[in-house]
């Protein structure tokens, strides 16, 4: 069964319409339906980057200099990882 999605590939398996999918953590962590059964192994994959960054020529360069360092600040860190994002090292 293909999916457009990986959300809807987890609704399928949340709803009974396939016994298992391919989800990222990230999507899965919130789903009390689903588990976890198995992780694709460390290197077996390439990572999945997601990147912040500030426009050129921005009015609000304090404000995104902010949010960039929050994103980067133990409580975001915390946030991130309870989501099931791991952080890259600096």
């Amino acid at each position: 069964m293909y999916a457009r999605t990986v959300r809807q590939v987890l609704t399928y398996v949340e709803l009974g319409d396939a016994d298992a999918g391919l989800v990222y953590g990230s999507t899965l962590y919130k789903s009390t339906k689903a588990k976890a059964v198995a992780e694709a192994p460390t290197g077996s994959h390439e990572s999945v980057i997601f990147e912040a960054a500030m426009v050129k020529g921005t009015k609000h360069g304090q404000e995104v200099q902010r949010f960039l360092a929050y994103l980067r600040s133990p409580e975001a860190r915390k946030g991130f990882e309870q989501c099931g994002f791991g952080m890259p090292e600096e």
